[in-house]
């Protein structure tokens, strides 16, 4: 599935879902699989579930997605939070967090770049 159907699909959506996307060293992708299903303000998965999955497809990069489905796309500190942690603990790992976008109605916020894209 593209990218763009993924995010199509999570601006759709009335619940909060996580999706894990897993790449190689050269950034193509190795899997993509919805890691979490929460509620309409809320989702969360364990760090340790991500770090496994990862390690179970040999993956080097890790990029998130999930929805806000009040439509709004900034993150929360909470979102903040959690991806930070992530990176840190990925990071001895010799795996890469790419990015973790926030997908709301009409746009895409980039935690990495920290901006609307």
């Amino acid at each position: 599935m593209a990218l763009s159907n993924i995010v199509d699909a999570l601006a759709a959506n009335s619940l909060e879902h996580l999706v894990a996307v897993y790449s190689d060293e050269y950034g193509r992708r190795l899997a993509c699989e919805v890691v979490a299903h929460g509620q309409a303000n809320h989702v969360s998965t364990s760090a340790r579930h991500l770090v496994v999955r990862c390690l179970s497809f040999d993956a080097k990069g890790l990029t998130l997605l999930h929805n806000h489905p009040s439509g709004h796309a900034e993150p929360s500190s909470s979102d903040i939070r959690q991806t930070l942690r992530l990176r840190d603990l990925l990071a001895p790992l010799d795996i890469r967090l790419m990015d973790h976008l926030i997908v709301g109605r009409d746009a895409l916020f980039s935690l990495r770049s920290g901006r609307v894209i």
